[in-house]
């Protein structure tokens, strides 16, 4: 468990915190309604297997600057 919340930390880190950090954390950085988001939806926890992300298989909707462009539910 505390491996799975260093790798949400680090996440973070790289999102939240890196848009604050430039300044763009009213447009990115956190999911919330009006802002842009990439983000891919997986039927695997990448937390515990990173690989899972390497398998388009895997891959269930995925988002562009908040627009769905893949939608294999």
């Amino acid at each position: 468990m505390q491996f799975a919340m260093g790798l949400i930390r680090l996440n973070m880190a790289g999102t939240k915190v890196g848009a604050e950090t430039l300044g763009f954390e009213k447009e990115i950085g956190t999911l919330e309604k009006g802002k842009k988001a990439d983000l891919l939806v997986v039927n695997k926890n990448p937390l515990g297997d990173i690989a899972c992300l390497q398998n388009k298989e895997n891959l269930l909707i995925a988002m562009k600057d908040g627009q769905i462009v893949v939608d294999r539910r």
